[in-house]
């Protein structure tokens, strides 16, 4: 499967008010977590965010996440998870879910059926 990158920062804001700065920064509240590390908050560019969703065929993507100041260069982590406002469609936060290289994961693909059967068209 390809991994998109996408660059992310870190986090220290995680009261109420902090967070409604970021979003009015343009930067939307993310976290990621996995197996081996304990969860850590992030912030991203809703730009690079929003174009990360728009040209995916489903929110079940494969990051390539590089994150400033991390003495790792990239971590493979999936889109667990993207909270959406309800009248503006805005991300208001992301989830990440980190996964290894050589680790077997199982998620939900969609499958898009285009024309008719050869048997029904008959």
């Amino acid at each position: 499967m390809k991994s998109v990158p996408l660059t992310a920062y870190p986090r220290t804001a995680v009261r109420r008010a902090a967070v409604k700065k970021l979003r009015a920064a343009q930067r939307v509240p993310a976290v990621i977590y996995g197996r081996q590390r304990q969860p850590q908050n992030l912030e991203l560019q809703l730009k690079a965010l929003e174009d990360l969703i728009h040209h995916a065929a489903s929110e079940t993507i494969l990051v390539d996440l590089t994150i400033e100041g991390d003495p790792q260069p990239g971590r493979l982590a999936l889109l667990q998870e993207v909270q959406h406002h309800p009248l503006t469609g805005r991300p208001l936060h992301v989830d990440f879910h980190e996964v290894g290289a050589d680790e077997r994961v199982v998620i939900q693909v969609p499958v898009q059926t285009v024309g008719e059967a050869v048997g029904v068209k008959a």
